[in-house]
């Protein structure tokens, strides 16, 4: 499969080759037993898919990172935060039960 990405104007080579190896998915009966099969395990899923919804809203002209997933993430780590320091309260905020995340620090 080709893929172009110059007219997305995506720079890096990594990603290049990501998009790359993910369409090539397409032309395959069963993927997961072609040469890029290992991108179809949960792991690899999950980044290539973070990576590809970046790089297709970096093509639009938006944000790499959406602005709800953007706040989702600032508003973890400030209650992270608040946690970490002694402030109980923080673990009342109910964020975890809100947008099913886990507060626990990432390492």
């Amino acid at each position: 499969a080709v893929v172009s990405t110059q007219s997305t104007g995506i720079q890096n080579e990594e990603l290049k080759k990501q998009l790359k190896d993910a369409f090539s998915l397409l032309a395959y009966r069963d993927p997961r037993q072609s040469q890029m099969g290992y991108l179809m395990e949960p792991g690899q899923r999950e980044q290539l898919c973070a990576d590809l919804n970046s790089a297709m809203l970096e093509s639009h002209g938006l944000p790499r990172q959406p602005p709800l997933e953007l706040a989702i993430s600032q508003t973890k780590n400030c209650v992270v935060k608040m946690l970490e320091s002694g402030m109980g309260s923080g673990a009342y905020t109910g964020l975890e039960k809100q947008v099913k995340c886990s507060l626990k620090p990432q390492q």
